[in-house]
């Protein structure tokens, strides 16, 4: 449940939102500045290319679980190679927040990486004391309740 001032219970974590009032909340965010990354290794995130992060943004904001990418590795060029060449098949999961090479089947970790929230976002730790969420976070939050998600996985 995503009521207002309510805590949401999702895979053992408990999570507020706080700065909703009321009603429907319809904000409108533009696909081009909205930002997706997936995950490269260690701490490091990278972005998806803008026109992969327009596709993604309007797969999460339909609700659509899953949809197919073609991405071309970094540096690679068109110029003199068909533009199917080169380019690699990935389905992207947006209910596990993960991309997975079709060929291979090695998976990444993914998330919207938008400050765009227009809740504050919290959630409750071990002691019971309530935490902030990252910005990005909060943003793929708020971005989840517009589209209708009942929740999303959130990967640091």
């Amino acid at each position: 449940m995503w009521g207002s001032d309510s805590a949401l219970n999702c895979a053992a974590t408990h999570v507020s939102r706080r700065g909703h009032h009321g009603g429907s909340s319809h904000v409108l965010v533009s696909a081009s500045t909205v930002r997706w990354q997936w995950h490269c290794h260690g701490h490091e995130w990278a972005d998806f290319a803008p026109g992969h992060a327009v596709s993604i943004e309007g797969a999460f904001n339909a609700h659509v679980a899953t949809l197919h990418l073609n991405i071309s590795p970094p540096g690679w060029s068109a110029s003199n190679t068909p533009l199917t060449q080169g380019a690699a098949q990935y389905t992207i999961d947006l209910n596990q927040m993960l991309q997975m090479n079709t060929t291979s089947g090695f998976q990444r970790r993914i998330r919207r990486a938008s400050a765009d929230a227009t809740e504050a976002w919290s959630w409750k730790d071990d002691r019971g004391a309530w935490q902030p969420y990252e910005v990005h976070a909060c943003g793929q939050l708020s971005a989840a309740l517009r589209a209708g998600w009942s929740g999303t996985v959130l990967h640091a």
